[in-house]
């Protein structure tokens, strides 16, 4: 019997033993077996033993290669818990660099039951993914595609009726106008499908849906520090549904965005170093009153957008609010929606703080930043 010493990369032998104590498993007891399986793979052998509670074997195997690394990890239990059923679980990931800068993404997650996962401290999730990605990102592109299924592991989700097959394509490209300047886009988004093992109508509903933008934005340095900039973006989407008779088959819809802002970012050095930056923003955002939040279903995320220093002034769509992306933000009102201004601190230390008043007008600590100037 051998056991390496700090100094040794790779050796065969034991690792150090981990001591485990719970309210459902009792004290226990892990000693990993640590096995070298020549310069580029190993494995791991992992006998876990608790007070009469649980006999558990885990293994973990890894294995490098020149284009990319796997590693697969996964256990079997018989414990007190569950008198006479086998549990465990199994999980697997790997990456591979492909030709023309592609990169190839596997994932492997399954297991008996979702208590089993939170037991032995495998992980909290309550859903499991398993599939394969293949994505690559330029300077002026992105490209990402995916194929795989959810397993939901929550008492109150049926997985035959949730949309737990999934299929998208993402595709993005940039560029420089030279006729109008400024930078144009034009990009596939969240092209998916989502199928349900199901086939009741209306809970074994399938959908897919292809969306397309482009945009187009430019901003210039005007007189006396003003930054203006202008934004045009077109939004299309199509939607074919199956097995949901409380939407119709086919369902398409154009939206268009415009956008104009004015910024006047003002500076002055703070006691310390600090850098004070007051930047007033007044945008300017039209797009044409629909709701269509009845006309097709709604299979991206929750609705309720957050605003925050990156959402807070963008004129594209929002995640799962689809073509209310402008009046979600500000709840109800005319066409031109107009927001308040922002603050920025720039400490010394490189990092930078935002602060935005509760109400309109200067309140507060931002009235004290205002006032010096």
């Amino acid at each position: 019997m051998t056991a390496p010493d700090p100094t040794v990369d790779r050796m065969t032998g034991f690792l150090r033993p981990t001591f485990r104590t719970t309210s459902r498993l009792g004290f226990g007891i892990k000693l990993p077996y640590f096995i070298t399986l020549g310069d580029h793979s190993d494995l791991t052998v992992t006998p876990y033993v608790s007070t009469s509670r649980t006999r558990t074997v885990e293994l973990r195997y890894r294995q490098a290669f020149e284009n990319g690394v796997m590693e697969w990890s996964g256990a079997l239990s018989r414990d007190d818990i569950e008198p006479g059923d086998t549990r465990g679980y199994l999980f697997g990931a790997a990456r591979f660099e492909l030709p023309r800068r592609y990169r190839l993404t596997m994932q492997v997650q399954s297991a008996s039951d979702r208590q089993y996962l939170l037991d032995y401290d495998i992980t909290d999730a309550d859903r499991l993914w398993s599939g394969v990605m293949v994505d690559r990102v330029r300077r002026d592109r992105f490209f990402f595609a995916r194929v795989g299924r959810y397993e939901s592991l929550r008492d109150d989700e049926d997985n035959a009726t949730a949309p737990s097959r999934v299929a998208d394509v993402m595709w993005h490209r940039r560029w420089r106008p030279s006729l109008i300047g400024g930078e144009a886009g034009l990009e596939l988004v969240d092209c998916m499908a989502t199928k349900r093992p199901s086939s009741v109508d209306v809970l074994g509903r399938d959908a897919i849906r292809g969306s397309l933008s482009v945009d187009w934005q430019r901003s210039e340095i005007l007189p006396h520090g003003f930054v203006g900039a202008l934004q045009a973006r077109a939004d299309a989407d199509v939607y074919h549904i199956r097995q949901g008779s409380s939407f119709d088959d086919w369902f398409t819809r154009i939206d268009p965005v415009l956008a104009a802002e004015l910024r006047w970012p003002l500076i002055r050095a703070g006691e310390g170093g600090d850098r004070i930056i007051l930047e007033p923003v007044l945008p300017i955002v039209w797009s044409p009153k629909h709701d269509w939040s009845d006309d097709r279903p709604n299979e991206a995320m929750p609705s309720q957008a957050e605003s925050d220093e990156g959402s807070l002034f963008f004129a594209g769509p929002l995640s799962g609010v689809g073509c209310a992306r402008i009046r979600s933000a500000r709840q109800s009102g005319p066409d031109l929606d107009a927001a308040g201004p922002q603050w920025l601190v720039a400490r010394a230390d490189g990092g930078t703080g935002a602060a935005q008043p509760r109400r309109p007008g200067l309140h507060g600590v931002v009235t004290a930043w205002r006032a010096p100037l």
